[in-house]
């Protein structure tokens, strides 16, 4: 997936011994330090079909992977959960790793199940709850490389009004989040920029970088998504407890992605 490929990138870059597997169930897993799960159907709709599929991937893909290395237990495991496990109990943000959780989405739900039988394992895990990951090699109908591709193209871009708060990460960011989890093995980590922005700030941002000359984004032409108006979370644990805070600005960041994806 697009995170996997930039932590694994990076653990290759230090010399580790990676082995990647994909959703399939999972056999003869050699027993190693630390295993990173990253694997999920990620889907914040509430169309009919999601429930189920993110149910099969989230819930059961996470037992499999759980039963299958239970017989060589990792020194931990970093389990990639997600913000969306506060977003729909009406709680005020920044949201804190303490309160309770209230997820705003069928994939929200899976997910903290999956935070749940980590949990029940006996496996020492460290669950680092992500906020909104942006880079290069995103899929291509998310906002950001769909915005970069409609302002390449001078194409004119169809979207809502965008003005939803969100706590964008940049994903080198993000891979060095999981990586200082390995050291909090027992702990619940919120990993996010903690400085939200309106996704309309992202798309005019983005049209500054590509192609100031490129036709303006038709504004409310598609209806909003769902979803709290803002979202963003604490980063008071990350930063005291494993000295990690992100480094990269958003705008840093939106140059990065649109040069690479320019390769």
């Amino acid at each position: 997936g697009f995170i996997g490929r930039h932590l694994v990138k990076r653990l290759v870059s230090e010399g580790a011994q990676v082995e990647s597997q994909q959703m399939e169930p999972v056999e003869d897993l050699l027993r190693y330090d630390v295993v990173f799960h990253l694997a999920a159907r990620v889907d914040l709709s509430h169309a009919p079909d999601v429930a189920e599929d993110c149910a099969v991937s989230n819930v059961l893909g996470t037992q499999h992977l759980l039963e299958s290395i239970a017989v060589r237990p990792p020194g931990v495991l970093v389990y990639a959960s997600t913000q969306d496990v506060y977003s729909g109990g009406g709680s005020v943000p920044p949201w804190h790793e303490e309160q309770r959780e209230f997820p705003g989405s069928p994939y929200g739900a899976t997910k903290l199940a999956g935070e749940h039988l980590c949990r029940l394992s006996g496996i020492p895990t460290a669950i680092a709850r992500l906020s909104t990951v942006y880079g290069p090699g995103q899929r291509p109908e998310r906002l950001i490389p769909a915005t970069i591709r409609a302002f390449r193209q001078r194409e004119v871009l169809d979207v809502g009004h965008l003005m939803q708060w969100r706590d964008l990460v940049y994903v080198d960011d993000a891979v060095e989040g999981l990586l200082a989890c390995v050291r909090a093995p027992g702990e619940i980590v919120n990993i996010g920029h903690a400085e939200p922005v309106t996704l309309r700030s992202v798309v005019e941002r983005l049209r500054e970088v590509v192609d100031l000359s490129a036709p303006e984004p038709r504004w409310g032409a598609l209806l909003e998504r769902g979803g709290p108006s803002l979202w963003a979370s604490s980063g008071w644990r990350a930063r005291e407890m494993l000295g990690w805070e992100p480094l990269v600005a958003l705008e840093d960041g939106l140059r990065r992605t649109v040069e690479a994806e320019a390769r």
